[in-house]
């Protein structure tokens, strides 16, 4: 079987305002284009139509490692949480080595925060939340042109494998 060239999700990162959150090892979210149903009794054959309205960039959510002594990652989640406020979500993502890493950015609010935990003694601290974006994402590639759209029709991956840390 032929090797893969695709590229692994490890390094993808997670900021919000210019504050590194951690190591993304999760990436869930779907852009949505709204309808808005049509129906008339006039028509012939009574059939529910639809017609485009705005585009909603989503409500990602996001896993990622937490440091726990770093506090200013989660302290910075939290109080934007806690006080309804937008800010600034970047998503570093994977580049070729010798690369620029591409970046998606949108204004957001941290619309559900979980508190840091572990599935057992032997794993990464993990962190969650989901952004609710505001207005359009905007995509930079890695030779930093930047567009209002996203490379795909969804924002949604996941990390092939979530890291893991080891006592011995």
């Amino acid at each position: 079987m032929a090797e893969t060239k695709a590229l692994k999700a490890w390094g993808l990162t997670v900021a919000f305002d210019g504050v590194t959150i951690g190591e993304i090892t999760s990436f869930n979210g779907t852009r949505v284009r709204e309808m808005i149903e049509i129906f008339t009794c006039d028509s012939d054959d009574e059939a529910t139509e639809y017609i485009t309205s705005g585009l909603n960039e989503g409500e990602p959510t996001l896993g990622c490692v937490y440091q726990p002594g770093n506090a200013e990652n989660y302290d910075t989640l939290n109080d934007k949480f806690l006080a309804g406020r937008k800010g600034t979500l970047l998503v570093t993502l994977a580049a070729p080595t010798g690369a620029s890493s591409p970046t998606l950015s949108v204004s957001a609010f941290i619309s559900s925060l979980a508190y840091p935990g572990f599935g057992s003694p032997r794993e990464a601290h993990m962190l969650e939340f989901t952004a609710r974006t505001t207005g359009k994402v905007t995509y930079t590639d890695s030779s930093g042109v930047a567009t209002s759209a996203s490379p795909s029709a969804s924002v949604s991956s996941s990390a092939s494998s979530s890291p893991s840390t080891s006592s011995s």
